[in-house]
């Protein structure tokens, strides 16, 4: 087959056009994959935040630059029972300093969970806050109930201030504490889960941990700690309060890939 000069400059017009369709292609369908990468090292704990998971993660991207609106922990336990963590904030380091003395200080940046943009290029590092959004919400709601029962109490007999301990709103704080401990003896898996704007592939990986019986009994004795914490946001009212000292109880388990 014969070709003339106009069939010619179609074919050398539409090849020009072929980079700009392959990018096209590449940008809007080719989705980008994630690696989480964690430290081995966790810290778990139970303050008057609820449950609490930090740990130290690398994450990065293949194929293209993607934004993480979102970062979960589900988390199950053994005998079944499965609870879903979510990112609060975040920490990096960003150097580290030395004194005259030899002395090494930390300079690091905290940020709240919002985003957190991948490259292709490099890991990002973070420490990363896990936390159970539906325990902060419940603990606002009934915090603000309490704090508003306080005042008026401040405000119109100042001298029954301690009859707020005793109350209705302060004891069902106390149980929403009681009801989200989750923490129990036993093996533990762990997956994160991301989420993008965009549709995005994370590598699939499963890691576990083990609580000990005793672990589980420092953690739990934080509820006395929680419950003397929050006497002392409600007693430093009166005169003369002295505030207790409150010391939380944290665990160190060892994360494991399986």
């Amino acid at each position: 087959m014969e070709m003339n000069p106009a069939d010619i400059a179609a074919y050398i017009g539409a090849a020009a056009w072929l980079p700009q369709i392959g990018s096209y292609i590449y940008q809007n369908f080719i989705k980008p994959k994630i690696l989480i990468v964690p430290e081995k090292q966790v810290e778990i704990g139970f303050t008057s935040f609820g449950p609490i998971f930090n740990i130290r993660l690398a994450l990065s991207a293949e194929h293209k630059d993607v934004v993480i609106d979102s970062l979960e922990l589900a988390i199950s336990h053994e005998g079944g029972e499965m609870n879903s963590l979510s990112w609060i904030g975040l920490r990096e380091t960003l150097s580290e300093i030395s004194d005259s003395s030899g002395t090494r200080a930390m300079i690091e940046k905290e940020q709240p969970a919002i985003a957190l943009k991948l490259n292709t290029i490099s890991l990002v590092e973070k420490l990363v806050r896990f936390q159970n959004l539906r325990h902060l919400d419940e603990q606002k709601m009934l915090m603000n109930d309490l704090i508003a029962k306080a005042i008026f109490i401040a405000k119109n007999k100042p001298a029954s201030i301690v009859e707020i301990i005793t109350s209705t709103e302060f004891q069902k704080l106390m149980e929403l504490y009681d009801r989200d401990f989750f923490w129990k003896p036993g093996k533990y898996s762990v997956e994160f889960r991301a989420k993008s704007p965009e549709s995005i592939v994370l590598i699939p990986q499963n890691f576990q941990f083990i609580l000990h019986p005793h672990d589980v009994e420092a953690l739990r004795a934080n509820l006395q700690s929680i419950k003397a914490d929050h006497e002392n946001r409600i007693l430093n009212l009166t005169p003369n309060y002295q505030v207790k000292p409150i010391t939380w109880a944290w665990r160190n388990p060892t994360l494991n890939k399986k």
